[in-house]
């Protein structure tokens, strides 16, 4: 099989996590290319961070770092709102959301919240994601479900990352990182994204 066919099942393959897992399920391929190819940088980012910080309630606030990771991208409003939506393929009932990418120490990390109307939507969209990962999709592997910092986790491998998604009240948080540690990663995470 040549070099351009590989690839081209490489991207379907990535395509498909983004379309059935979620908002959250891009992962950092897929994710980080979207972003970083509308030539953002790290400073914009974080004035968009500070933006997006000081809006409106309906709006979140997005972490300039999570540990060592400083923010490179960011997506906010409607456009990530659509784009979230169109992942999951029809309206999945966000109020706010927002995509980021994060970098650095051998880390890239792609972060996807979603932002619903209360805790009991975000914990139906937390059932729908495990539900359609639980049957042992090809393109996830190793689901697993922990308790960490007082929140259930859920973590997947997929695509050579490590992904996890939990629940923060009204907020679904999907966290995909490609690097040396991502339990470490996702622990800075939670720390952060709260």
């Amino acid at each position: 099989m040549g070099r351009g066919r590989s690839a081209s099942r490489v991207q379907l393959f990535i395509g498909w996590i983004v379309l059935v897992a979620v908002v959250l399920a891009a992962g950092g391929y897929y994710a980080e290319r979207a972003l970083t190819s509308r030539g953002g940088n790290a400073s914009n980012a974080s004035t968009a961070a500070r933006d997006l910080s000081a809006s409106s309630s309906s709006e979140l606030a997005v972490a300039n770092k999570i540990g060592d990771l400083g923010l490179i991208e960011v997506q906010m409003g409607r456009e990530a709102i659509a784009q979230i939506n169109q992942m999951h393929g029809h309206n999945v009932g966000l109020r706010a959301g927002y995509i980021a990418s994060y970098g650095g120490g051998g880390h890239n990390t792609s972060v996807w919240v979603a932002r619903m109307d209360n805790p009991a939507d975000a914990k139906s969209l937390i059932d729908q994601m495990t539900d359609m990962i639980r049957p042992n999709k090809p393109y996830f592997t190793d689901l697993r479900q922990v308790e960490k910092e007082g929140k259930t986790v859920f973590s997947v491998n997929s695509g050579g990352q490590k992904h996890y998604y939990y629940q923060v009240s009204n907020s679904v948080v999907w966290l995909s990182v490609d690097g040396p540690d991502p339990d470490g990663v996702l622990q800075n995470a939670l720390a952060v994204l709260k």
